[in-house]
């Protein structure tokens, strides 16, 4: 993927005072990624004390050099963007050293595991995701996706900017989960 082509518009500020900036390509689309092999989420779908929450945070193991390398390409062009674009996006000029100390990358690094992407997930109506089988049928959401192997297609959603911290939100659209081994384990 060629992130030049990648843009934000200005910070917008919601009615409960969040920041965002919406993140589009340059004809007006957004950025969807698809991923090119299944994954397994370690921790399943969750959201911080309160699992009635209808979004949620899910992380996707990013297990693969080919995985880890899209998205370090993805922060090289966020910290470079980010600092180009300062002066519009955060009222004053910041280098990409002063972005890389506020920048949270959507990978998260944790010892003794494989780097995950972290995204959110909407898990009933009215922007839930869809689930579809290895053959392209839609199918049941599962009930736990913790350890499923499945494909996410998420979407570049936006720019999140607070205090004096900024990242990025990637919303998963779709999965496409393979088969479940339901074999007795005790045969």
């Amino acid at each position: 993927m060629d992130f030049t082509k990648l843009q934000l518009r200005d910070i917008a500020i919601s009615q409960k005072g969040a920041k965002s900036a919406a993140a589009h390509l340059d004809n007006g689309e957004k950025l969807v990624w698809i991923c090119p092999e299944t994954v397994t989420s370690p921790f399943g779908a969750t959201s911080f004390n309160d699992e009635q929450q209808t979004r949620r945070t899910v992380e996707w193991s990013l297990g693969t050099a080919a995985l880890q390398e899209y998205f370090k390409r993805f922060d090289a062009w966020a910290v470079k963007y980010l600092s180009t674009n300062s002066e519009r996006l955060f009222k004053k000029q910041l280098n990409e050293k002063q972005i890389l100390e506020v920048y949270h990358s959507p990978v998260t690094m944790r010892e003794g595991y494989a780097p995950t992407l972290r995204c959110k997930i909407n898990v009933s109506d009215p922007h839930c995701y869809r689930c579809w089988n290895e053959a392209g049928f839609k199918m049941e959401m599962p009930i736990d996706l913790r350890g499923r192997q499945c494909r996410p297609k998420a979407q570049l959603s936006h720019l999140w900017a607070m205090n004096k911290e900024v990242g990025f939100v990637w919303t998963v659209r779709d999965l496409q989960l393979s088969e479940e081994d339901l074999s007795c384990p005790f045969e």
